[in-house]
């Protein structure tokens, strides 16, 4: 598996020899990040101070990573001064009080006098995991036509659901449908009940949005739809389903 080495332009890390972070995969490993402003390779004298300004180098090289703080799943704080850490408690509270990662306090003595504290963290992407389940809705709702379960069709749909098709079975031209009315078709056994493959042509997760493009095969039919789901609360669900027929 390929690895990318990221750099903050820290003198330290030319000299010493090692990357700000490295990424491998989906996971994402942060040095130990101090409070030097790196484009001037100053430090403040207040710990909270650079409590904020390690975070805010450790924020940039997520960044690069295409990750972000919320992506963190554990931290090592290090301070010199154990008595200094109560007084960074709001400025980590600001940027972690929500993921809410595993974190440890270590009290031990840093490279430099000037540095108050050093924070270290370890990061996993989320799209892979995104991506995971949208596909479990994906699955779901292929599963759900294919045996005519209604319920778990229903399920996977918006309440917003729409479903936009052309010269599908007896319907001829172009006919919309909204959830209800897809769901009727399923239960006449106009659609479903036939067993079915899908293969992911593509795949993307936009924030709260994911397009997919598949294509589905039956014994009788091939056909690639455009999917679109929109995640609201912890799941996702199909707000839009656009098949074409490639071939009957």
């Amino acid at each position: 598996m390929k690895k990318q080495h990221i750099t903050s332009g820290s003198t330290f890390e030319e000299q010493i020899g090692y990357s700000r972070a490295l990424v491998h995969g989906d996971w994402i490993f942060v040095s130990g990040t101090t409070g030097f402003d790196y484009e001037t390779m100053t430090i403040s004298d207040d710990v909270v101070v650079q409590a904020d300004q390690c975070i805010r180098n450790i924020q940039s090289a997520l960044h690069q990573a295409d990750a972000k703080l919320e992506d963190v799943v554990r931290i090592t704080y290090i301070l010199p001064n154990a008595s200094d850490f109560e007084a960074c408690w709001p400025i980590l509270r600001k940027y972690f009080g929500t993921s809410k990662p595993a974190a440890t306090m270590i009290a031990a003595g840093l490279s430099d006098p000037r540095m108050k504290i050093e924070i270290q963290v370890t990061a996993v992407k989320q799209t892979n995991m995104q991506s995971e389940e949208v596909m479990e809705t994906l699955n779901a709702f292929i599963k759900g036509g294919d045996t005519s379960d209604v319920e778990l069709l229903a399920s996977t749909l918006h309440k917003n659901y729409r479903n936009v098709q052309s010269g599908f079975f007896a319907k001829k031209g172009i006919f919309h449908l909204d959830k209800d009315e897809y769901i009727g078709l399923i239960k006449e056994g106009t659609f479903g009940g036939i067993p079915r493959t899908m293969e992911v042509i593509h795949l993307e997760v936009l924030g709260d949005l994911a397009y997919a493009r598949v294509r589905l095969k039956s014994k009788e039919l091939q056909f690639e739809s455009l999917i679109v789901l929109v995640k609201e609360g912890p799941k996702w669900w199909l707000l839009g389903n656009y098949p074409s027929i490639v071939n009957a």
